[in-house]
């Protein structure tokens, strides 16, 4: 049985192609993983960033495990110090496939991230040789306005509480825009499309599940 592709995902899924993005919809995430697992071959090198939808959807503890031959650069192993999360961090950025998940995906082809530290979206931007996005729909909205509404009022108060960070947004869900030092909210990027060189590096997942923050 074939899946229903919603209005909204469907636009999303033109515009991105527009742009030079290749689009899919899936039903879960392993359907996400089947179409990601040729890539991640002997002698390939596998980054990701901290995704809570690669982690919902199973698919970054494939990557952590021996189920494929490819090389997992991890990062997020418990108890590395400072300075070893900080090289493995630069080997993402130059490794060959790289995993993501967006802070929001717009019907007209935007990709827009939210980011602390910049190694995430530095390894989206340039790099690897191929990227996957992978997102629940519930992160598709209308426009970039939207997204950074979203992002703003939504995803960083809910990823302030996640972290267990002490401030104001965790408090009440609002942002104040602050220059808390504990603030995370501090690289915000656009992607609109890819060269035409670079056609299909970057492609985009879409789940019919609601996933991630």
């Amino acid at each position: 049985m074939s899946l229903t592709i919603p209005e909204n995902v469907q636009r999303t899924l033109d515009s991105l192609a527009v742009k030079y993005i290749k689009g899919h919809y899936v039903e879960d995430g392993a359907a996400a993983l089947e179409i990601i697992k040729p890539y991640l071959q002997t002698g390939v090198t596998v980054a990701s960033g901290n995704s809570l939808t690669l982690r919902q959807t199973g698919i970054f503890d494939f990557l952590a495990s021996e189920g494929h031959p490819a090389q997992f650069v991890n990062q997020f192993v418990p108890g590395l110090p400072f300075e070893e999360n900080r090289r493995l961090k630069k080997l993402g950025l130059t490794s060959d496939v790289y995993l993501s998940s967006a802070n929001a995906v717009t019907e007209d082809g935007k990709l827009c991230f939210l980011d602390g530290g910049g190694n995430r979206v530095a390894a989206i931007l340039f790099g690897p040789e191929k990227v996957f996005i992978v997102a629940g729909q519930n992160k598709i909205v209308k426009n970039e306005k939207a997204a950074w509404d979203r992002i703003q009022h939504y995803v960083s108060p809910q990823t302030a509480v996640q972290l267990g960070r002490k401030l104001p947004c965790a408090e009440d869900g609002k942002c104040h825009n602050c220059d808390n030092p504990a603030r995370f909210c501090r690289d915000y990027v656009t992607v609109n499309g890819q060269l035409e060189r670079e056609k299909d590096r970057v492609e985009v997942i879409l789940i019919a599940q609601e996933l991630g923050i």
